[in-house]
């Protein structure tokens, strides 16, 4: 079971023991709602569901199927002292081993009820929302902090996430979030307004 005084490495132990059982359990829902809903051409089907593991551990994964795709997203929550953490892992397609992880702080997710304007009160429910409304991820490595670690932006669906990346460990920390009604204006001033909001934050 995770918990916060994990070190980086046992996390990843952790979550590579779920990953196998969650991954089928995740296609055989894939192909179940396919049969059930026999989308057509334009159709995309969407849906959250939760998911605890033998191991204890408590899952999100959302699914997407069109006529031709199907596509899976997973988040692994706990809670700590500041709040509902949650990790993103990324899986080698033909091994089965993990890549990086994207760990979300708490504060990123009130940031993201905040300034979605969610008027969410339940840390769960903010995070479910977040995992329905973001699929895609772009990431943009800005200057070195230290050895191997780097400020990075992350380009989503609903707006940019900021925080930091370390290539050695391969986990990506992101603590806060700028929605795309805030990111008006032509890309310089974009951008400009994006490091000015890193800067003011405690990444």
């Amino acid at each position: 079971m995770l918990v916060p005084a994990m070190s980086l490495p046992e996390i990843r132990a952790e979550i590579e023991k779920d990953y196998p059982i969650l991954f089928r359990k995740a296609c055989y829902v894939c192909e179940k709602l396919a049969k059930e809903h026999k989308l057509r051409n334009d159709e995309l089907l969407e849906q959250v569901f939760d998911y605890y593991s033998k191991y204890k551990n408590t899952w999100l994964y959302r699914i997407n199927i069109s006529k031709r795709t199907r596509n899976t997203r997973f988040l692994v929550y706990y809670y700590g002292k500041k709040g509902l953490n949650a990790i993103q892992p990324a899986f080698e397609a033909s091994t089965r081993k993990s890549g990086a992880m994207i760990f979300f702080t708490a504060h990123f997710f009130n940031r993201y009820n905040e300034r979605r304007s969610l008027q969410l009160i339940k840390p769960y429910d903010i995070m479910k929302k977040f995992i329905l409304e973001n699929g895609e991820f772009h990431f943009d490595r800005l200057e070195t902090i230290r050895g191997g670690v780097s400020r990075t932006l992350c380009v989503m669906e609903t707006g940019v996430a900021m925080g930091v990346y370390d290539e050695i460990t391969k986990w990506i920390r992101l603590n806060t979030y700028v929605s795309n009604a805030t990111l008006t204006g032509n890309q310089q001033e974009r951008y400009d307004r994006m490091r000015a909001q890193f800067e003011e934050e405690d990444l």
